[in-house]
């Protein structure tokens, strides 16, 4: 199996991770809060209607068919190869947040997204 087609399939692992991600954020936010008074019957049906309201379900099925790539990316490549790139989910999560959620990403963690992309395609170079 080619390299390239490893590294496909691993972005392909990372981005429906992310999505995932995304969707379960948005889903929640729709959501709104939970309250911190609220009893626990009360706090079961709160999360049950989350997990099949649209936008959480569709990124509980992202994340599990992201997991089911994973494995098999797993069951090919060394994991000291493979999870590095996982942090570019985080890359790509932390984008939205600051573009789509309007969050506030401080120079620090802009230091850290430029040293995550160096640190992967170091990886990728070995």
């Amino acid at each position: 199996m080619s390299k390239i087609y490893g590294i496909f399939l691993i972005i392909i692992s990372v981005i429906l991770g992310a999505v995932g991600q995304i969707l379960m954020k948005t889903g929640m936010i729709k959501m709104g809060p939970l309250q911190k008074e609220t009893k626990f019957f009360d706090a079961v049906v709160y999360f049950i209607k989350a997990v099949f309201s649209p936008l959480v379900f569709s990124g509980l099925f992202s994340y599990g068919i992201s997991m089911i790539i994973w494995l098999w990316v797993l069951s090919k490549y060394e994991l000291s190869y493979a999870r590095p790139f996982v942090s570019a989910g985080y890359i790509i999560i932390i984008l939205y947040s600051f573009f789509v959620l309007g969050e506030n990403i401080n120079l620090i963690r802009w230091i850290g997204i430029v040293l995550t992309i160096a640190g992967v395609y170091l990886i990728t170079k070995s």
